[in-house]
């Protein structure tokens, strides 16, 4: 299995000529925001860590596997308990490259994949489908400013900003022949 997501991952990456370096990492981080509120809860953002491996498929168009560590805390009024929540989640991603500039450029994409919710290190733990669009701005080919939605169950879904340094990656033009 593992050697037939190498090769769905690197095929299209060899089919195309392009002078842009194919293959790119970005190591980003953020704060999350926005859980929902219930009535006698108030939330405490903290960080989530995103790693993300990426194919510049074209110079448009950018596929990859990007894996999400974060956690944030829930504070129960009514009985004083606090409750941390730690978020694993891994999903394919696409991003369209639009707005491509020499300093600048915009995009927007998103990604289908699992999470698995932690509570309190192992009290309890959920699994969820994570659907995520996002949009952005990639400065000087190699620093990422990153808004998404983590649309996971009803009450564990949450915003992520984040900023990322990209290695690899470089200009979004294709060579012609």
């Amino acid at each position: 299995m593992k050697q037939i997501f190498i090769l769905l991952f690197f095929i299209p990456c060899s089919l195309w000529g392009q002078e842009i370096t194919k293959f790119e990492v970005e190591v980003a981080i953020g704060p999350n925001f926005g859980m929902k509120k219930m009535e006698g809860r108030s939330t405490r953002k903290l960080l989530d860590v995103i790693l993300e491996a990426r194919c510049n498929y074209t110079s448009h168009f950018d596929f990859g596997l990007q894996f999400l560590v974060g956690t944030y805390d829930l504070l129960y009024k009514e009985r004083s308990v606090e409750v941390s929540y730690r978020n694993m989640i891994l999903q394919p991603v696409v991003d369209y490259n639009f707005s491509i500039g020499k300093h600048v450029t915009s995009f927007v994409g998103g990604g289908l994949g699992m999470a698995i919710i932690d509570v309190d290190s192992g009290y309890d733990q959920f699994n969820s489908i994570c659907f995520t669009p996002r949009l952005g701005i990639e400065l000087f080919k190699h620093l990422r400013l990153t808004l998404d939605y983590r649309l996971l169950r009803w009450d564990l879904s949450f915003w992520n900003c984040s900023v990322g340094f990209v290695l690899g990656g470089g200009h979004k033009t294709r060579r012609h022949h």
